[in-house]
């Protein structure tokens, strides 16, 4: 499972839609779109303020890191 994969089932499971999403983390509809499909890789920051958003762990999100060799 990648960064993308986690945002989009967590957003899907708040029942929030992309738009929704940037708005409040301060970012554009088109990021959190090139997000979920893998084509955009956030700054830290970002990730903070989605995970925030989503209320899920930052451990949750770094998952897909932390098994990169």
């Amino acid at each position: 499972m990648n960064l993308g994969t986690i945002v989009k089932t967590a957003r899907s499971k708040r029942r929030m839609n992309q738009t929704e999403l940037a708005e409040m983390c301060g970012c554009t509809q088109g990021a959190i779109s090139k997000l979920e499909s893998g084509r955009f890789d956030p700054s830290f920051a970002l990730v903070v303020q989605i995970s925030q958003a989503l209320r899920i762990s930052l451990s949750a999100l770094s998952k897909p890191f932390l098994k990169r060799k």
